[in-house]
């Protein structure tokens, strides 16, 4: 027992000096907030969730730049020098083993170590101790290539931690309107710019890292108004759709769309792209070039049909915000095309005019059978002519459409002429919509009459109002190819070469034969809906009217 008693308690003597012991100099037993005040003092500002490890690296590689710091450095480590030549001083301060710098190292990342975990060494360490010092300095040098990885990723992914907080700091700057403040990179931080986002201000200096200006004040208001104009814009985003909807007509737009297409096509094939996203479709006068000769060479277009598709892309192009060139330096293109329009004849295609005396033909071949489909055919002849239409005007190409197409209820017969209303035309863009009267001719060949007596047959049928107006037995609309091959056997059976006729051939022969009665011109642009002296276009004048004015002359 004696022994037992007389036996010296070593275990609390290191803790009873613990105070006078501690080196709060070396910067191993630093805390995190140590490191922190230390670097500040460099003019350093690192976020707060940097890890000591990252802290004790910074602060070394940046220690040694600084020589005020460097001297203290010296003068502290000669001190400790001097204490280890003394190691009976009652001032000697315990070292932190190689094995918890290396723990505190590989878990500073996500924690922080106290400065009360820290144990301090035993003064009287034996050769036990010093083979176990020797076996961490042995696992120190084995995780060094790891340690350095882990720091080089954290140092790589703190410098694009600050190009982040630069990008939003400008960002900040921009959207407040503070573009000329210079942003100081040393006196501003990620906690900055999150509290800048966060109050929807800038930090303007170092000092002043949460300060708000002035002109912060109106901040919530102003991203108030900025909320509420983004929400009326997405409102408006489903009107200004419909609006470009409504720009063209839907077969224009299918047009325009086919063009476009065919450039995409173009710039694939050409490997101009690699992609058909619209975003990233180039336009280029060079492109536009080697566009037009593809189309002339390779598709054998018509300089007409290029023109279309040129106007087409360009449209495309504005609906899409895809860069178009300035039209007023497409100087090269307008040339190019003057060639093509140059080199390519002019078409020997003539439409021939059904004048009133083919019609008379046409109307009484029709006539000899009674039958729905004869009157409804004869009734369009007769309409087509008097009304100066264009075959587009009252048949459908594919598919009906009432919106656009001529319904039953289009048709109205009153006391003194019938109402056709068109609701679309090519001289009515904007769908205004126009009302032709048909009035009576005292003619076999008499508009009035012939509607009349279609009406009161399409009635005996069922039908309603949004039908279409002119259909065959079987209730179909008519179409413009069932037309022109009802049309051209109607002229065969006549004696007629139904080779130059078409269904444009009905609004020519009207004006044909409004000049030929010596009709004033005023009067024949109102019939045919001419705004401009195009109906001049249209007029054939026969040989025997150039011969009678030639002999004429003769006369005087």
């Amino acid at each position: 027992m004696a022994d037992g008693n007389s036996r010296p308690r070593t275990r609390q003597r290191p803790l009873q000096n613990l105070s006078s012991r501690w080196d709060a100099t070396n910067i191993n037993n630093w805390t995190t907030t140590q490191f922190q005040e230390e670097l500040l003092k460099l003019s350093i500002r690192v976020p707060a969730n940097i890890g000591k490890a990252t802290l004790r690296k910074l602060y070394l590689e940046n220690v040694s730049r600084n020589p005020v710091v460097r001297e203290r450095r010296e003068n502290d480590s000669s001190q400790n020098s001097h204490h280890d030549e003394h190691p009976n001083s009652s001032t000697e301060a315990p070292t932190v083993s190689q094995t918890e710098v290396i723990s505190n190292i590989g878990t500073s990342a996500h924690t922080e170590v106290s400065d009360q975990t820290v144990q301090p060494a035993q003064t009287h360490i034996n050769s036990g101790s010093e083979s176990l010092r020797n076996n961490s300095n042995m696992a120190a040098s084995v995780n060094n290539q790891v340690i350095s990885g882990m720091l080089n990723t954290m140092n790589s992914m703190q410098q694009t931690v600050m190009g982040l907080q630069q990008t939003v700091l400008r960002l900040m700057a921009d959207k407040t309107g503070n573009t000329g403040n210079n942003i100081n990179d040393t006196g501003n931080s990620l906690d900055t710019a999150y509290a800048a986002m966060r109050s929807q201000t800038v930090p303007a200096t170092q000092n002043t890292d949460f300060e708000v200006s002035q002109s912060g004040t109106q901040c919530p208001r102003a991203c108030n108004q900025s909320t509420t104009t983004q929400r009326c814009f997405v409102e408006l985003e489903d009107v200004v759709q419909q609006l470009w909807t409504n720009a063209v007509a839907p077969s224009t737009r299918s047009t325009y769309r086919s063009a476009f297409h065919m450039y995409v096509q173009f710039l694939l094939m050409s490997c101009a792209i690699s992609s058909a996203y619209t975003s990233d479709i180039p336009v280029t006068e060079d492109y536009l070039i080697y566009f037009v000769a593809h189309c002339v060479s390779r598709l054998k277009l018509s300089f007409s049909t290029i023109k279309l598709y040129l106007c087409g892309i360009k449209f495309i192009c504005l609906e899409s915000n895809i860069a178009y060139p300035d039209v007023t330096n497409l100087s090269r293109l307008k040339a190019l095309l003057n060639g093509v329009k140059r080199m390519q004849l002019p078409s020997c295609k003539l439409r021939h005019p059904i004048t009133f005396d083919i019609l008379k033909k046409v109307c009484v071949y029709f006539h000899r059978t009674e039958s729905f489909r004869n009157l409804m055919l004869e009734t369009v002849c007769t309409v087509a002519f008097f009304g100066f239409l264009r075959c587009g005007e009252f048949t459908i190409k594919d598919s009906f459409d009432p919106t656009t197409n001529l319904c039953v209820s289009d048709l109205s017969v009153l006391e003194s002429c019938v109402l056709l209303n068109l609701k679309i035309s090519k001289t009515d863009p904007f769908r205004k919509g126009i009302t032709i009267k048909l009035f009576p001719t005292s003619n076999i060949i008499c508009p009035f009459s012939i509607c009349c007596k279609y009406l009161k047959a399409h009635c005996s049928l069922p039908f309603s109002a949004k039908q279409p107006l002119f259909v065959n037995s079987d209730g179909n609309a008519l179409t413009r190819t069932e037309f022109i091959s009802e049309l051209k056997h109607a002229l065969k059976c006549i004696g007629c070469n139904a080779d130059v006729y078409n269904g444009h051939s009905f609004r020519i022969g009207a004006a044909t034969t409004a000049a030929a009665v010596h009709m004033e011109d005023h009067l024949i642009k109102v019939l045919g809906r001419w705004s401009s002296d195009a109906y001049c276009r249209y007029i054939r004048t026969p040989e025997t009217v150039l011969r009678e004015a030639q002999k004429s002359m003769t006369t005087i």
